[in-house]
């Protein structure tokens, strides 16, 4: 089960943070309150305001998201590659002098715990992906090799048709 996220704010819950950055949203009330289990995934984050940020405005805004409780990002494919790099480089401490600061002022944390608190995250998210690796029958595709990874969710879509996995069976 997921849910998409849209950008919007919600001041009855979250008067300062629009529903991808809001914890009170995403954690406090879907996953507390709620007790939603699947996966919160966003609305497109390149609309709205995403749409006038440059790559280096948008990152950190990408792991601002996934710190407030958002599972998977749709980001688009000219930001992917370059988002792809930059969690790779934040999670093994590669980051720029510039890339932490801009971190750190748009998460309002020391970089270090950014970072401790994404691993924690990448687990959880981990741990709700694996009901979908179960339904596929396979783990899921390495984000590393775009054509690849979409050969291969090409590839076990058909299977799905072929199983009628979404028709009930008897």
């Amino acid at each position: 089960l997921s849910l998409v996220i849209n950008n919007a704010k919600y001041p009855v819950i979250d008067e300062k943070n629009k529903a991808p950055f809001s914890q009170l949203l995403l954690k406090d009330m879907l996953r507390d309150k709620m007790q939603f289990v699947g996966l919160a995934i966003s609305d497109g984050m390149w609309k709205d305001s995403f749409a006038q940020m440059n790559t280096d405005q948008l990152l950190p805004m990408y792991v601002l998201s996934i710190l407030s409780g958002m599972d998977v990002l749709t980001i688009p494919g000219s930001k992917f590659a370059p988002a792809v790099q930059y969690f790779r480089r934040l999670y093994d401490s590669k980051l720029t002098d510039v890339e932490n600061y801009q971190l750190e002022v748009t998460v309002n944390k020391p970089v270090d715990e950014i970072r401790q608190n994404l691993r924690l995250r990448i687990n959880e998210i981990l741990d709700r992906l694996q009901p979908v690796q179960k339904a596929v029958g396979h783990s899921l595709p390495d984000h590393t090799e775009p054509k690849k990874q979409t050969a291969e969710i090409n590839e076990r879509y058909q299977k799905i048709l072929q199983d009628n996995y979404f028709v009930e069976k008897n």
